[in-house]
């Protein structure tokens, strides 16, 4: 039952790696309304009895109908994540943190969800095609891309996107490709009942398509 908490918790890290910010006594998680259920789930594992807020035109959220936040306060979990290596400045600074292999799928999925995308696109030649991606630092997204192709055999692309002209910050690591695709992310999903609804669904669409 410990080690079954501990993935959940390792897969809302992920999570807060990706959509989170920290305080000297608080973690706190800003996003779109409709994906809320996240929020929900956090909220029921972490045994939390903070109230989940919806505010409009929240932070960075100019112009957003509809934000949902949810803050934690205890110093435990601000400690956890910061042995983890997450400060206030992980948008910048943020590294794949030193825990145990066995997590490494569940803190992915957890990043995933707050930063990855699987979208679907026309080609030139007039054929749909599908990719996914992940944003975040350099250092965070090569350790993820040399782990999950030597470990799992996934074909990411050779090179890091540069996404905007700033230190460390943002890159996109990305694969191209329905059959890759879903083979990422079936690593991800697999025996999962954990992770935000809107984008395992489109994981569940692209799986049924032939």
């Amino acid at each position: 039952m410990i080690i079954l908490i501990q993935k959940k918790k390792l897969i809302f890290f992920g999570f807060f790696a990706a959509d989170g910010c920290i305080t000297d006594y608080e973690m706190k998680f800003s996003i779109s309304s409709k994906d809320i259920d996240i929020l929900n789930k956090i909220k029921t594992v972490m045994n939390s009895e903070s109230e989940i807020k919806s505010y409009k035109n929240y932070g960075s959220f100019i112009n957003s109908s509809d934000v949902s936040v949810f803050s934690i306060s205890n110093q435990y979990l601000v400690k956890a994540l910061r042995n983890l290596g997450f400060d206030s400045n992980k948008t910048t600074s943020c590294t794949f943190p030193n825990i145990s292999e066995e997590f490494y799928l569940p803190f992915i999925r957890g990043y995933f969800d707050g930063d990855g995308s699987l979208t679907k696109y026309v080609a030139n030649d007039g054929y749909e095609r599908y990719s996914c991606s992940i944003c975040g630092t350099e250092s965070f997204l090569l350790f993820v891309k040399n782990y999950l192709e030597q470990k799992y055999n996934c074909k990411f692309n050779s090179k890091l996107i540069k996404r905007f002209d700033t230190e460390n910050c943002c890159y996109a690591l990305a694969m191209s490709g329905k059959k890759n695709s879903i083979h990422f992310l079936n690593l991800l999903y697999k025996n999962s009942n954990i992770y935000l609804d809107r984008k395992y669904n489109r994981y569940l669409t692209l799986k049924a398509i032939q």
